[in-house]
């Protein structure tokens, strides 16, 4: 099954790249938040990054450095579960499929609000429909030819022709009403839900786009030369229990582009965990703090992360941190990321 599922993955990646907009220092109180079900809420999560990206716009988003930052900023109509990419709901609650094949209704939810920003208009407005279709509108227009044929070219009716300047509208997207979307496909397509569930899909309003504001378990906020994203508090996807996600309240990016300066950060404190770790860098690991992976509390954990006998990587991460999510999409999504008590 973890076979198919990666397999799956692998054949419905798309490298993506985010274009990022520096905002001003937000300062907020401390929420204080009580979770049910054994959930522990609350928390800041360093994590590394190769390279933090110039820009932040979901039409440019190639790369999984962008992508990385951009499934926490960002939520399209669906998602894929951090743990299984299975397709879950994100921006819209269910949708349909006629017996075609090509015809997709998406029902959204009802109170989805946008990060606040300097827009008065945009700050903490209701997603809806005409969002949706905006959005598909800048990435046919603004994502470069391969990115946008990866993406919705040659799949949504009439994104090529809208593409090249001979329509002034999108064929394949009508809007119903508020809270109602059609999309048309050329022809059937079982990827197009993984397709819109990736970060370049993300939903951005008009009033906002030049702060590439959106609507996902983060927004971000400026800190004296680091990358924050703070926990949107009006997120609405909810745990089994009734949790609002995301359970950590910050994430921290810090730009590191080896292993070498991963694992020297990691044993600093600067960061929380690595992945993607091959066998040399795990055997130096192993050797120098053995005895910090080891007895019944260990400061850290190692684990495998693939199956695959002739390749494996591994991950080293602080002891306490729970559910970090699998990268088989090329990032990770810590929406879901809780340290235990």
């Amino acid at each position: 099954m973890q076979d198919h599922i990666l397999t799956r993955a692998l054949i419905l990646f798309f490298s993506i790249t985010v274009t990022f907009l520096s905002c001003e220092r937000i300062d907020r109180p401390k929420e204080s938040r009580t979770a049910k079900g054994g959930v522990v809420a609350g928390g800041t999560l360093k994590l590394p990054i190769n390279k933090i990206p110039a820009a932040l716009m979901p039409c440019n988003m190639v790369g999984p450095d962008a992508a990385s930052i951009g499934v926490h900023l960002y939520d399209g109509l669906v998602r894929l579960d951090p743990f299984t990419a299975e397709v879950i709901p994100g921006i819209a609650e269910s949708w349909s499929v006629d017996n075609a094949g090509t015809g997709y209704v998406f029902n959204l939810r009802r109170g989805v609000k946008f990060h606040g920003g300097k827009n008065p208009q945009a700050n903490g407005r209701e997603v809806v429909a005409a969002d949706v279709l905006y959005s598909l509108e800048q990435l046919a227009k603004g994502s470069d030819s391969t990115f946008f044929k990866a993406t919705i070219g040659g799949r949504l009716l009439g994104s090529d022709v809208f593409r090249k300047g001979n329509s002034e509208t999108i064929e394949g997207v009508q809007v119903v009403d508020d809270y109602t979307l059609k999309l048309q496909l050329t022809k059937p397509d079982q990827s197009f839900l993984y397709v819109l569930a990736q970060p370049a899909l993300g939903i951005i309003s008009e009033e906002s786009a030049e702060e590439t504001i959106g609507a996902g378990p983060y927004e971000f906020v400026s800190g004296d030369g680091s990358f924050l994203l703070v926990r949107n508090s009006d997120y609405d996807l909810r745990d089994e229990f009734g949790n609002r996600y995301p359970y950590i309240d910050t994430l921290i990016f810090v730009e590191l582009s080896s292993n070498t300066e991963r694992i020297e950060a990691f044993f600093d404190g600067k960061i929380d965990l690595v992945t993607n770790l091959e066998l040399d860098p795990v055997r130096f690991v192993l050797d120098k703090h053995m005895a910090d992976f080891s007895g019944k509390s260990p400061k850290y954990v190692m684990e495998r992360e693939t199956e695959n006998a002739s390749f494996e990587t591994y991950s080293v991460y602080r002891s306490g941190l729970k559910d970090i999510a699998s990268g088989f999409m090329g990032y990770r999504d810590f929406s879901r990321t809780q340290f235990e008590q």
